[in-house]
């Protein structure tokens, strides 16, 4: 309800018939006023799409990047697996030493085993998400395009080092294979197979993802940027 000038009472919609300065920008805005547009340094290419993958990513990175992430995704179950065993084994071989006054010799080989998978499976899956190592803090002071090319120097050297991980293994392979062995269900052979295979994984994941950078790059883009995480 609006009071009129002369007391009187209106009821009705209030309509506004003078110019507002509420206009759209685009109405009131007039041709040259427009802001103007800042100009990208040359040295950074498109990103493909921020933290993800969109339809004009490179046919080879896809084919690549779907393999990676199935590879991946092995892992992760394998991982998961590998965590319930370690928790349910560790109950069993609690509740066994408490009430029945036992320590089962194998329970403590099955968490033994567990433990182990569970810290080589993560690293290799740490490395497909590419969350094992970063630097962070220096390439905030990169070009998007310098970041890129740095991402393929840091995947050989980790692929290097994955490498002379999996030459380690098989040393430790050969010297388990020279000892007298005492186990009831897990040999310890099997043990020093994690080393050389989560090793290969790793190797596997960063020449992946070395594949998917200069695929990238060859065709004037970026791959997204991992997710800082933390």
């Amino acid at each position: 309800m609006v009071e009129a000038p002369s007391g009187s009472t209106y009821d009705g919609d209030v309509t506004d018939s003078g110019d507002s300065s509420t206009d759209p920008p685009s109405t009131a805005a007039k041709d040259g006023d427009s802001p103007a547009k800042v100009a990208a340094p040359r040295d950074e290419l498109p990103l493909a799409v921020a933290h993800g993958h969109g339809a004009d990513e490179p046919p080879l990175a896809r084919a690549v990047r779907r393999v990676d992430d199935a590879v991946g995704h092995t892992e992760r179950v394998l991982l998961f697996g590998a965590f319930a065993v370690l928790i349910l084994t560790g109950l069993y071989r609690t509740f066994a030493d408490k009430a029945l006054h036992e320590r089962p010799l194998w329970a403590v080989e099955l968490m033994r085993l567990s433990a182990f998978a569970i810290g080589m499976l993560g690293a290799a899956y740490a490395t497909q998400n590419r969350r094992n190592f970063g630097l962070d803090l220096v390439s905030a002071l990169m070009s998007t395009r310098f970041k890129a090319i740095t991402r393929v120097f840091t995947n050989l050297a980790a692929a290097v080092a994955a490498g002379l991980l999996f030459y380690g293994g098989r040393l430790i392979q050969e010297a388990l294979a020279k000892e007298k062995q005492h186990y009831e269900i897990i040999p310890l052979t099997v043990v020093g197979w994690f080393i050389p295979v989560c090793a290969l994984l790793i190797m596997f994941h960063v020449l992946c993802h070395m594949v998917i950078e200069i695929d990238y790059l060859r065709q004037g883009k970026t791959a997204p940027e991992p997710e800082v995480v933390g």
